[in-house]
């Protein structure tokens, strides 16, 4: 029993070396409501069915992943997470995605929105796309107003070339945007029950 207490209490100092921006979640919730320049990023809601790198440019959604109805709630949940913390969100990114444009639709509705056939998901292997993705990705990114938050909705492997680390469903990674464009991480937020 001690052993296995020793193995968790060596896993969180780990993690808190690893991450030494993690503020506590109500600090970085005040952070988000400031109204500093901030973004958050956070992977689409859950999704199912179809291929998860096809887009179908119609907006039709032939072929995609949507969202399922654990993942509606979800985007819901989201939303009203940032109103209860009265986390004012002036403008959303996303993917063109179906499943990231729903969650938005979902948790942001009204909030002005940008997107671009660069940003949707990227497969690792195709190296074309993921500087394209990158460089429009990064632009977006610099071109966040002044004040206020932003969120970039996108998916897995996307957040992970802009965070350098894994962004689960659930949680909002939340930090700022340099000139280059270069995010630097915060804190996290989560909406999701564990």
């Amino acid at each position: 029993m001690q052993f296995r207490t020793l193995r968790w209490a060596c896993v969180a100092l780990a993690v808190a070396l690893v991450q030494p921006w993690a503020w506590a979640q109500d600090d970085v919730w005040q952070k988000l409501a400031s109204g500093e320049r901030l973004v958050v990023l956070m992977r689409h809601a859950q999704s199912a069915g179809g291929d998860p790198v096809h887009y179908d440019a119609s907006g039709q959604c032939q072929g995609e992943n949507m969202l399922t109805q654990r993942g509606r709630a979800q985007a819901k949940t989201v939303g009203q997470r940032f109103a209860q913390h009265k986390v004012v969100v002036v403008q959303v990114i996303h993917s063109p995605m179906c499943r990231t444009r729903d969650t938005d639709e979902l948790a942001f509705a009204g909030v002005a929105t940008r997107t671009d056939p660069d940003l949707r998901e990227i497969a690792s292997a195709d190296a074309a796309r993921r500087q394209a993705f990158l460089r429009t990705a990064s632009r977006r990114l610099r071109e966040a107003p002044e004040r206020g938050v932003t969120v970039f909705i996108s998916h897995a492997p996307n957040l992970f070339e802009v965070a350098m680390e894994s962004v689960p469903y659930g949680v909002g990674l939340v930090g700022q945007v340099d000139d280059e464009g270069a995010f630097s991480p915060l804190g996290q937020v989560r909406w999701d029950a564990q």
